[in-house]
């Protein structure tokens, strides 16, 4: 059962949806501005390519798990809603 109130609910949705989407955006910023006007990635060495590589993907991965659970709590919080009435 939710107890807690509703404006942390709010809060834990906009901050949740709002950090996926900021982080998604800074993943994605970082790829396209390594790029060459070639459209070719470029990096100083092989370690700077799979450390690039790695955090892109582990920002992208935690990027996609706060959008899903700032849209779970949305649709937990609307179920509630819609199934016991606005209170």
């Amino acid at each position: 059962m939710l107890t807690a109130p509703l404006w942390a609910y709010v809060l834990g949705i906009c901050c949740a949806l709002g950090g996926g989407f900021t982080l998604r955006y800074w993943v994605n910023a970082r790829k396209f501005n390594r790029r060459s006007p070639f459209g070719i990635e470029q990096f100083n060495g092989y370690s700077d390519k799979m450390a690039s590589g790695f955090i892109e993907t582990l920002g992208a991965i935690l990027a996609n798990l706060m959008i899903g659970a700032g849209l779970a709590i949305f649709l937990m919080l609307a179920a509630r809603y819609l199934l016991t009435g606005l209170q």
